[in-house]
């Protein structure tokens, strides 16, 4: 299941980086959106593989895709929380590609956290950093990320940030 950039990875802010002008800085407009972020930004080149990365998996919910097939009274008789037979292999399928990962029972949420080439491994894209014209840093996929296997079934979106951040190279 191919994602669309903004509902997968979102973009993150690494730092607010530091300017020989800061007269400048403060006159940029910054980016309002992802797409008009990376057609102004500078590309910096890849994420270091050592920098670590937190995933936020929003989980499919069997109410949310009862509503949005049926309409909200039949979503009222459906179990509200996602469902452990898709989580779990979801789960394992992160723990496989090298990420630590964390979720309760019910929770929409799960988290996932491992460094920048175990993520791209698991949305077989790469990652970027950038700047934008205002100085602020983030990083985003070249492309839109693959959620694959047991991912597709359980996950409806996927926001990251970065954690520790790893040398720049």
């Amino acid at each position: 299941m191919r994602l669309a950039a903004v509902g997968a990875v979102a973009v993150a802010a690494l730092a607010t980086a530091g300017s020989s002008s800061p007269s400048l800085r403060t006159q940029a407009v910054e980016p309002s959106t992802l797409s008009e972020a990376l057609r102004v930004s500078a590309r910096l080149g890849p994420v270091p593989s050592a920098t670590r990365i937190q995933l936020l998996l929003s989980l499919r919910t069997p109410a949310v895709a009862a509503a949005l097939r049926t309409g909200l009274p039949s979503a009222a008789r459906t179990p509200l929380g996602p469902s452990t037979h898709d989580v779990v292999p979801a789960l394992a399928f992160l723990r496989a590609h090298g990420l630590r990962v964390s979720w309760h029972t019910g929770d929409a949420v799960a988290l996932a956290s491992g460094g920048a080439a175990a993520v791209e491994r698991l949305l077989d894209e790469r990652l970027v950093r950038y700047e934008t014209p205002g100085g602020r840093r983030f990083f985003g996929e070249e492309g839109q990320p693959l959620l694959r296997g047991p991912l597709a079934r359980a996950v409806t979106g996927v926001a990251a940030e970065v954690v520790e951040a790893g040398d720049a190279g």
